[in-house]
């Protein structure tokens, strides 16, 4: 339940639907910085309560990744379990490149607008949560909100010269986790490849409605995680601005 993944950082996987969601536990001189909340206060009950126990330090910080339910969903569980703990996210006022001991706090934004990239300097191991998304996971495709955004938070992220990515899903089609340059820059490579041929497909097609070109597109792509007609007109709009 509670995975290692570097001297400072620990992965709860929980499961989320047919695919999971993740929960970082960040440790700090004195305590942790929980990043993330999971889905329901079940989850927070059977699977991050319990991991916790077993580190043994206090909850200092809440960070919620982005305002999305698998991600902030069991909030108000772990406010009651830990109510000492400081909530802190970029809905609520937090500022970009803030920074709690060796954690540095970034706006990652398009996916949505508050959302979050936590950059562990030591190592410089960046958690992204969702914001590079890749195809998407599961039966979501990329969920991006911003198209725009979501292009320059990816050439954002390479400018922060990371040595690790670890992202809350495994998305679709290079999992959630890119070590070293030449395969950080490949990921990253593909989420603006990605964007760029929808992009391009919705450009093509735009004679249809956003929502039959999402169905075209998904009808051809059986193999990738399907896109919404919201997520067609966001890609139409920002093709039409290029």
């Amino acid at each position: 339940m509670l995975e290692k993944l570097t001297e400072v950082i620990y992965r709860i996987k929980i499961p989320f639907e047919n695919i999971y969601t993740s929960v970082f536990a960040l440790e700090l001189e004195d305590g942790i910085i929980l990043a993330d909340c999971a889905t329901t206060s079940s989850d927070v009950e059977n699977y991050i309560i319990p991991a916790l126990e077993k580190l043994k330090k206090e909850v200092k910080y809440i960070s919620v990744s982005h305002s999305h339910g698998d991600h902030n969903g069991g909030l108000s569980r772990l406010k009651e379990e830990y109510p000492q703990a400081k909530v802190i996210s970029f809905s609520q006022g937090l500022k970009d490149g803030k920074t709690i001991e060796n954690y540095t706090f970034y706006n990652l934004k398009g996916h949505s607008e508050d959302s979050m990239g936590i950059m562990e300097n030591k190592e410089k191991t960046l958690l992204t949560f969702d914001s590079i998304q890749l195809c998407g996971v599961g039966r979501y495709g990329s969920g991006i909100e911003d198209v725009k955004a979501y292009l320059e938070t990816v050439e954002r992220i390479r400018e922060f010269r990371p040595k690790t990515i670890i992202t809350s899903h495994d998305f679709v089609p290079l999992g959630y986790l890119a070590k070293g340059e030449k395969e950080i820059n490949e990921y990253l490579d593909f989420c603006i490849e990605y964007t760029k041929t929808t992009m391009q497909f919705a450009l093509g097609n735009k004679h249809l409605s956003p929502k039959e070109i999402a169905e075209k597109y998904n009808e051809e792509n059986k193999h990738l995680p399907p896109l919404s007609g919201n997520k067609m007109e966001a890609l139409l709009i920002a093709a039409q601005k290029e």
